[in-house]
């Protein structure tokens, strides 16, 4: 019952997500770019090209409730399995996306991850995020203006906290 709710909730995220970013145009080329609130989502998104884009969805204050959403060429990885996200020059990080493009935040172990690509999208010191599905589609993403458009009202740093009080 449980992971059927997960599923639910997460599918509603995706539609709220989906719903309030448009189109790949509607992202911002090149640039992090706050596309608004709603469905109890701030969300903020970058494209990289046609069909490719990223983009954040902030549940505001929640420690569970942050979302990250992946397409490249117009489509979400074509398995569920580990994405590989390359920041400049840094240690790639494999992040578990689903088969819609997305890494929730409902388990410890998503939110884990969740946050190691939050803090690396706002630490400063890389410039460009590269993309790698498991198919071999690639995009490079700018991470010109992701420092305030993946903010810490987006329940990462609760999120943080919460994970340091329930693990050891």
């Amino acid at each position: 019952m449980q992971r059927r709710m997960t599923t639910v909730l997460r599918g509603a995220r995706a539609a709220a997500l989906l719903a309030a970013t448009g189109s790949a145009a509607a992202a911002g080329e090149g640039l992090w770019t706050d596309d608004g609130f709603g469905q109890g989502f701030l969300e903020s998104s970058v494209s990289a090209g046609e069909g490719n884009r990223m983009v954040w969805g902030c549940s505001l204050g929640a420690a569970f409730g942050s979302t990250l959403f992946v397409e490249l060429a117009g489509a979400p990885p074509n398995a569920a399995g580990p994405v590989i996200f390359a920041f400049n020059d840094a240690q790639p990080v494999a992040v578990p996306l689903d088969l819609g493009g997305f890494l929730g935040s409902d388990t410890a172990v998503e939110a884990g991850y969740l946050i190691e690509i939050a803090q690396r999208l706002r630490d400063g010191d890389a410039v460009t995020v590269t993309v790698t599905f498991d198919d071999g589609r690639t995009a490079t993403f700018s991470l010109d203006g992701a420092d305030e458009a993946v903010a810490d009202e987006c329940g990462v740093g609760a999120t943080q906290q919460t994970l340091g009080e329930i693990l050891p």
